[in-house]
């Protein structure tokens, strides 16, 4: 209960974060990336822990921030069009985007790189990347989210955590939209694919090992706050035992005063 609760504080704290960031601009020019509601949970419909709005707000800001398209707005205008988007967020990682797109009997695949992290600054494009892909490269991809049954997924589940990674899948066919968001899954057909996806695009997914450089600071002020009061203690014990010498020290002059006093 308690890490749930400090992860809704965390992911709130992220959507004001963003919200006030974006705020240069007006709320109408901002792109919607996800039909409204998507992200809500069949149990939290009517709840106070509903977080459905940080959540598309968080993907929106990194979608934006890689200058991506709505391909929710695009299945609606366009059912020519078949393509999947994968976005990944690390925690402790660069957010990367990688859409593969079906269209004119070619494939184009388009790798997007941002120079922050996924659970903290997001960052701008450092990386972009546009290339044309094999026909079976398309063919394998289509087959492995019938493997995962993507199509039929519910969007979300009850799997956040405080640290690890998102993966968010989109998909576009015959003008049909849908998009699953799954928290670090460990193993099964979904992880596959997104990690086919990225695998395609030549990115390692071993980032959230390590530690991440935007925690350093933190860690830093921590370490100096714990020296200061080890500091400060070894001056409160050192002050202590010299008060204490100091009060033996008067004691004996004391005694050996009266002891002058009293041989006359």
């Amino acid at each position: 209960m308690r890490s749930r609760a400090l992860f809704l504080i965390l992911f709130s704290s992220l959507e004001l974060c963003s919200t006030s960031e974006c705020q240069t601009g007006t709320e109408g020019a901002r792109t919607r990336y996800f039909p409204p509601g998507v992200f809500v949970l069949d149990g939290y419909r009517n709840g106070a822990a509903d977080i459905s709005q940080a959540i598309d707000q968080r993907y929106s800001d990194a979608l934006e921030a890689m200058h991506e398209e709505s391909l929710w707005k695009l299945a609606r205008v366009d059912n020519s069009i078949a393509v999947f988007r994968l976005l990944w967020l690390p925690t402790s990682g660069p957010p990367i985007s990688v859409r593969i797109q079906f269209s004119d009997k070619k494939v184009r695949l388009e790798i997007i790189k941002l120079d922050g992290y996924g659970g903290y600054d997001i960052g701008k494009i450092a990386y972009r990347k546009s290339v044309e892909g094999e026909l079976s490269l398309w063919n394998r991809l289509v087959e492995e989210s019938e493997e995962a049954s993507f199509w039929r997924m519910p969007t979300r589940i009850d799997d956040l955590g405080l640290d690890g990674e998102h993966f968010v899948l989109e998909g576009v066919k015959d003008g049909i939209y849908h998009v699953v968001d799954r928290w670090s899954p460990r193993f099964g057909a979904y992880r596959k694919i997104c990690k086919s996806m990225l695998k395609h695009a030549q990115i390692e997914t071993s980032s959230t090992a390590s530690a991440s450089p935007a925690i350093l600071p933190v860690m830093r002020r921590f370490a100096y706050g714990l020296l200061v009061l080890l500091f400060g203690a070894v001056l409160l014990t050192w002050y202590c035992l010299r008060r204490r010498a100091e009060g033996r020290k008067d004691r004996h002059s004391e005694a050996a005063g009266g002891g002058r006093r009293g041989s006359f």
